[in-house]
Order: structure tokens, then C-alpha cells, then sequence
């Protein structure tokens, strides 16, 4: 475009010629007006009306002309605002990291002449932590810290006590450096011992260099739960016209699934069902051999089981049982009684060890009959006293004395239907016989079936014996058959026949004898506690 050319667009654009150009108009606008006889003030007043706001048609008509313009200069002005400030920015930022860098060589220019000017040292290596055994011990749940319990630290490999230490407020104790080695913790069942049981022991802990044993975390309170006996009927207690009495007693013989060691477990020993195991004694082992936790059997009458539960063997502390499973055996026993019978006069007790030969009595031939009663005696008791002495009101014993008064002894030792057979053998006459022992009580409840008890800490489980109905009327009808002595001596075994009488009482055919089953009728929490009675004390020495 020729440049005369551009210059007279870019004027006709300008302010002045838009103004003079809007001027046009109107003066146009007015001439009309007068061509049509309005007077020349009214024409241009009405000519300016018409076209209305100026300033603003100005202002529209110059954005027109020049609005691509003047954006495209803002747009410049703006991006070389940005491309300023960017500059302004990186070069105080250089500057900057360079006064930085500058400060860190002058920093790291002094540390390196400071090393060079300092002599070498040798690093110290840092010593390794003993090796030891933790652990916490509770006396019933975790809340209740066992405090001040001294606790026994056993190396399983031989059995041998390596320490002992004493646990602290918390219950938590450490066992002092170890090497390495398997050990195991012991420490006293809490409150006191139960049924033999003296002390927990728990399972193997592997202390080696490089391996963080596991803290070892034990509750001291016995685990322990009861037995209660419920019948399907009575006993039998029936007097036969005015010639003898069915009398009978139900025998209970229960046995603990868990053991009481008389030492600690040691690795050459099968591992046990459950931890902790129970010891007798923390001393090193001398033998492995290993007893139930609790067992005792208890000659039960309706009176026992209707009025004296708590005089029985069931509600002292020889009854109580640790958790698992318990083995119950049951045989209900049967006798005949003279309506008139006399005894031989005996001591009201007899003392441990009294007597020439001491525990077993006299058995020689030329012995008396007290002698010879005694040993006998103490055969049929022996089971409960060694394993509970002077253990509740009926136990068999009172402290180291043997009490012929006690109606469970009378039944152990005169032998099912004795008295009767003497009876026969005398052609009717009434007899004059010692109790003679058989002993046989024990070994029947031995040979009885076995049924499996659920014991539960802090509760009582049922068991439910199913009395037969025929017990009396089946020994009614072989005594009215009027046997001959020799037969009844097979049927009792008060003359030990053994295999014929034994045969009978495994088929149920023994008149005096019965097996019975003892089913689990439920379970029950204990209304008090577990442990009602300590037992004596015992030296662990």
C-alpha cells in the first residue's frame, strides 16, 4: 500500500476526524430537518437527539478502528513484563546458590585441614548384649501381678538349676546373663501347692547368640475344677424280713490326664500334652518318673451323696482338678449283713509303723490276729493314704493313725457278702468273725470301664451314675436260693477264686458287683472358691 495512501486511512481514523465525521452526520441530520421548515435550534437539537450518546458512538467507532491494535501492544507489553521478571529471578537465585556454595567450600576447606590436623583414631567396637531370659508371671489373670515369687532358671539339657531371681511389683523378672543353652523357668504354684503339685514349669526357651527369645508369660493360680456325682435312683438299703440287710456303696475312682513330675522335664524326655507341667521338686532329675496330678477314689453312701457332700473327698482339696480330662471309674458294691453278728474285739486305732514288723504288720504264721488285721489294714488303705494323708473328715486316716470306726474302712475290709459266708459256713448260726480284709474294692475299680470327665477351671462338672433296677431284687434272689457255701465263696471274692468271680462281674452276672456308667450331665461355675482347704506342708528339701 503506498505510504500517501496508509497515512490517509490512519488519519481518517484519528480522534479529530471521528469527531468531525460524527459532526457530518448531524449537521446533515439538522439540514433536513430545516429543508422540512423546523427553524435551524430546533433542527440541530433534534439532529443531535436522534443520533444519540456521542461519546460513546466515538469511543465504539475508535475500538473499531483500532481494538486488534491495541490488544496486540498489551499482549507485548505483558509477556516482556513476565520475561523481565524471569530474568530478575534467576539472577538473584545465581546469585544466591553461588554465595552458598561459596560459604560451604570455605566451610569444608576448614574440616578438611581441622582432619588433617587431627591424629587418627582406632574405633571401639561396641560390646553385644547379654544373653538372659525375661518374662511376667500372673497369679490369675494379667491384671494381678505375681510379685516377690522367686523364680527358678533350669537348663532342660540336664535339668540342673543354674540361678534363681525374684520377680519384681509387675511380676516381670530377668534371669541374669545366660550362655547359650535351653532353659525353662520354674516357679511356685500359687496360693500353695495342690494335690502334690508344687511347682509350674514352663516350656523350652531357645537362648542362642543372634535369637531374642521369646519373654516367658506364666500364670501361677491352679487351673483346677470338681467333680459331683448325681444318681438316677437311690442306693439300696433294703432289710430283708429278719434275717440280713442289702446294703451298698457307690465307688468312684477318678484319675487326672495331667502329671506331677517328681522332677523337672529335660529334653531326653517325651514332650508333654500341655504347659506348663507340674513338679513336685525343682531338683535335678533322678528318675522320670511321673504320677497323676490328682487321683483318689471314694467309697460313696446315700448319705454322702444326699446330706454330707461336703465331708466327702469330692469338696475338699484332694477333689480338685486340673483343666483337661479326668478318667472316671464306677462300680456300685453290694452286701449281705447278718441281722446278728458279733465282732472280735480290736483296738479303737492302730499307729503307722507300730507293730514288729512295722508298716505291713505281722504276716507270719505264728503272728496274732491283731497283727495280721493290721497288715491287712493297711494293704486296703494304702491307696488313700499315701496319696491324700489326712486329707477331709472321712479320709481313712487322721494324721498317722488308722481309725477302725470309720464306716469306709468297715466296707474296704470286711469283703462283699464276708459275713454271710461265715454265716453259711456255721450252718446258720450266728458267726463270730473279725473284718477280715480282701482288698477287693480297689482292684474292681481298677478293672472297671473308663469314662472320659471335660474338667473346666472354676467349675463343677455332673456326672450321672444310672443306679440298675435289679440290684437288689437279683442278690434277694440268689441268697433265697439258699447256696451252698462253697458256691457263694466263687460268687464273693472273700476267698479270692479269682478268675470265675472275676469273669462274672466283667458280664454284669455278679450279684455283689455291678460296673456302672458315669455320663457327664453338665456344667456348672463353682459357687466359691476352687481351693477351700491347704494342704499340709511338704519339705522339698
Amino acid at each position: 500500500m503506498p505510504n500517501d495512501q496508509r497515512q490517509a486511512n490512519e488519519s481518517s481514523t484519528t480522534p479529530a476526524a471521528i469527531d468531525d465525521e460524527i459532526a457530518d452526520h448531524q449537521l446533515a441530520a439538522a439540514e433536513r430537518l430545516q429543508a422540512q421548515g423546523v427553524s435551524a435550534a430546533d433542527a440541530k437539537t433534534q439532529a443531535e437527539s436522534k443520533f444519540g450518546d456521542t461519546t460513546a458512538i466515538r469511543r465504539t467507532c475508535y475500538w473499531i478502528q483500532h481494538g486488534d491494535s491495541l490488544m496486540f501492544r498489551g499482549a507485548v507489553i505483558a509477556l516482556l513484563s513476565i520475561l523481565c521478571l524471569g530474568l530478575t529471578i534467576t539472577a538473584v537465585a545465581s546469585w544466591q546458590s553461588q554465595a552458598r556454595m561459596a560459604l560451604q567450600m570455605t566451610d569444608l576447606t576448614a574440616q578438611l585441614k581441622a582432619l588433617a590436623e587431627k591424629p587418627p583414631t582406632v574405633p571401639v567396637p561396641a560390646q553385644p548384649k547379654p544373653l538372659e531370659l525375661t518374662g511376667k508371671l500372673c497369679n490369675g489373670s494379667p491384671d494381678t501381678p505375681a510379685a516377690g515369687v522367686e523364680v527358678t532358671i533350669i537348663n532342660v539339657k540336664d535339668g540342673s538349676i543354674l540361678r534363681r531371681v525374684t520377680s519384681d511389683e509387675q511380676g516381670r523378672f530377668r534371669s541374669g546373663p545366660l550362655d547359650n543353652g535351653d532353659y525353662a523357668v520354674a516357679a511356685p504354684i500359687l496360693p500353695h501347692a495342690v494335690n502334690r503339685a508344687h511347682y509350674f514349669q514352663s516350656g523350652p526357651v531357645f537362648v542362642y547368640a543372634g535369637v531374642s527369645p521369646q519373654p516367658v508369660e506364666m500364670d501361677l493360680s491352679y487351673p483346677a475344677g470338681r467333680l459331683a456325682i448325681e444318681l438316677s435312683r437311690p442306693l439300696p438299703n433294703q432289710v430283708v424280713a429278719d434275717q440280713y440287710t442289702i446294703a451298698s456303696r457307690l465307688m468312684i475312682r477318678a484319675t487326672s490326664n495331667r502329671a506331677s513330675r517328681e522332677r523337672p522335664w529335660t529334653t531326653d524326655l517325651p514332650l508333654p500334652e500341655t504347659w506348663p507341667v507340674c513338679l513336685v521338686t525343682t531338683k535335678p532329675p533322678a528318675s522320670t518318673s511321673s504320677e497323676p496330678l490328682a487321683r483318689f477314689y471314694e467309697l460313696l453312701s446315700e448319705q454322702d451323696l444326699t446330706k454330707d457332700w461336703s465331708q466327702t473327698v469330692f469338696a475338699s482339696e484332694g477333689g480338685l482338678f486340673p483343666e483337661g480330662t479326668a478318667s472316671i471309674e464306677a462300680a456300685i458294691l453290694l452286701d449281705v449283713i447278718p441281722l446278728k453278728h458279733e465282732l472280735l474285739p480290736l483296738p479303737d486305732s492302730l499307729s503307722l509303723g507300730s507293730g514288729p514288723r512295722g508298716f505291713g504288720g505281722n504276716r507270719d504264721a505264728s503272728a496274732t490276729l491283731q497283727e495280721k488285721f493290721r497288715g491287712a489294714i493297711w494293704q486296703a488303705a494304702l491307696a488313700r493314704i499315701h496319696v491324700f494323708p489326712g486329707e477331709g473328715p472321712r479320709a481313712l486316716t487322721s494324721g498317722s493313725v488308722v481309725s477302725l470306726a470309720n464306716d469306709d474302712l468297715v466296707w474296704m475290709s470286711k469283703g462283699l457278702g464276708k459275713l454271710w459266708l461265715a454265716h453259711l459256713q456255721r450252718d446258720g448260726a450266728a458267726p463270730t468273725t473279725p473284718y477280715e480284709p480282701s482288698a477287693l474294692s480297689y482292684q474292681v475299680v481298677q478293672r472297671s470301664a473308663s469314662n472320659k470327665a471335660p474338667i473346666a477351671r472354676g467349675h463343677t462338672t455332673r456326672l450321672r451314675i444310672d443306679v440298675p433296677q435289679d440290684l437288689e431284687s437279683r442278690l434277694r434272689e440268689y441268697i433265697e436260693s439258699n447256696p451252698a457255701a462253697d458256691d457263694f465263696a466263687k460268687k464273693t471274692l472273700g476267698e479270692r477264686i479269682g478268675a470265675l468271680a472275676d469273669a462274672e462281674i466283667e458280664r454284669g452276672e455278679n450279684p455283689f458287683i455291678r460296673h456302672v456308667e458315669a455320663t457327664v450331665a453338665g456344667q456348672e461355675p463353682l459357687p466359691e472358691p476352687a481351693a477351700k482347704r491347704p494342704m499340709p506342708p511338704h519339705d522339698n528339701g
